[in-house]
């Protein structure tokens, strides 16, 4: 029961986030667990995948640690995040503090992570082969063999790469002050191949999906009550759909999403702590 404001939602901390199992290691997936959040039925292929108490998923607003973090022009995020990089994933639904604002329905905010003060790291390489693992497709090109076409199939395959490290750059000194840094790289290629079928013919099409997501900060303590960070997200994905213009050829369709934030943050501890001030500056 939140006694403190008008928030409504719900958060995700850093142990839920290594836990939880994933589609593709995406961190919107897990937000499916927090009430009032599904997943939304997007009317095209790059339509944001979350949607609030209903409604439409391209109104649903995203930020950074705080800062904008929303695409504009197809909605969803800016920039996506490596799973490792994340600390909290919060949804404010509903109603929501007045920290967030210029929402219809809700607001999804990422807070990522700082070095720690000592080292640590992760890497892992993901594969899912296709064939022999994908269900029998419903419908096989009149004139084939089933058993030919199903060995013909390379199915949906999905292959995945990634580290994660954040320590000290130098030893931390007593007082608490000194400079960390994190950051993490993640890649993902999926070929999915689907069979296409229209009144005159059945034929097979492919869609190929390119996914580089990249992350870093840089916090330093100036004293234990000045600290200003440094913070850097970038991703790049292709999609690019080949074969189903078989038989239009301006189905065929290449998508290109590209997002960079760099932000610089000064917090500092007034009056023995009981006040803060937050100076912020981004650039997307």
């Amino acid at each position: 029961l939140n006694t403190q404001d008008a928030a409504v939602g719900g958060s995700i901390g850093r142990r839920a986030l290594q836990s939880l199992p994933t589609d593709a290691r995406d961190p919107v997936t897990l937000a499916y667990t927090i009430p009032g959040v599904a997943q939304a039925t997007g009317f095209f292929g790059d339509a944001p995948r979350l949607t609030i108490n209903g409604a439409n998923s391209l109104y649903t607003q995203y930020s950074l640690d705080g800062l904008e973090n929303n695409e504009g022009f197809l909605g969803g995020p800016r920039v996506e995040l490596p799973l490792s990089a994340l600390a909290r994933f919060d949804v404010l639904a509903n109603t929501y503090s007045s920290e967030f604002g210029r929402s219809s329905n809700g607001v999804v905010n990422l807070e990522t992570r700082a070095g720690g003060e000592r080292w640590t790291g992760e890497a892992f390489v993901y594969n899912r082969p296709g064939g022999r693992f994908d269900a029998r497709p419903a419908v096989v090109p009149p004139g084939e063999r089933v058993a030919d076409f199903l060995r013909e199939q390379q199915g949906f395959r999905r292959t995945q790469a990634g580290f994660a490290a954040g320590g000290p750059v130098a030893r931390p000194r007593a007082n608490g002050t000194g400079t960390f840094a994190f950051g993490a790289l993640e890649y993902t290629r999926e070929n999915e191949q689907r069979i296409q079928s229209t009144a005159g013919a059945t034929f097979l099409g492919r869609e190929l999906r390119d996914t580089y997501k990249a992350f870093g900060r840089l916090d330093h303590g100036w004293s234990p009550t000045q600290t200003t960070t440094l913070r850097v997200a970038a991703s790049h994905a292709n999609r690019a759909g080949e074969g189903s213009g078989i038989v239009a050829p301006e189905a065929d369709v290449t998508v290109q999403r590209i997002g960079t934030a760099t932000a610089l943050t000064h917090r500092s501890a007034l009056r023995g702590g009981r006040a803060s001030h937050v100076t912020s500056v981004q650039l997307g």
